[in-house]
């Protein structure tokens, strides 16, 4: 029970939003971290893994997170599945990863672009953190 509580105690939310070069938003999440140090990799990690398991439990028509799961053909600000099956979270946690390394995105944390994975994040109250589209990520 105390560990339960303590846990709920010391998790953090952070506001991320999905924007293009433009600076038009096109997504917006809250996301839970349990710990105020991460690398950029362990950041897309819980994203990819919270953005999943919502959309998992709702199967919705439209998937909304950054990438385009496997087997999906885009649609305005999404993405939709021809089966709604569920994502797997981990094989899309590496086609998230794939996609950093090629650029198809950038991540900007209070304003500071991080291009390395293992770049360490201390994510703060009033820390701002933005996913920038560069290209079509399909």
């Amino acid at each position: 029970m105390l560990s339960t509580i303590l846990k709920h105690l010391y998790t953090r939310s952070l506001v991320i939003q999905d924007e293009t070069s433009t600076g038009s938003i096109l997504n917006r999440l809250k996301i839970k971290l349990r710990k105020e140090r991460l690398t950029v990799r362990e950041l897309i990690r819980e994203r990819v893994f919270q953005e999943v398991a919502q959309y998992n439990v709702q199967r919705p028509l439209c998937y909304h997170g950054l990438i385009a799961p496997a087997g999906a053909e885009p649609v305005l600000n999404g993405y939709r599945l021809l089966h709604r099956h569920k994502i797997d979270p981990e094989q899309h946690f590496y086609r998230t990863m794939d996609a950093f390394y090629n650029k198809n995105f950038c991540i900007l944390v209070d304003e500071l672009r991080l291009d390395d994975p293992e770049h360490p994040i201390v994510v703060r109250p009033h820390t701002r953190v933005s996913f920038l589209k560069l290209m079509c990520v399909a």
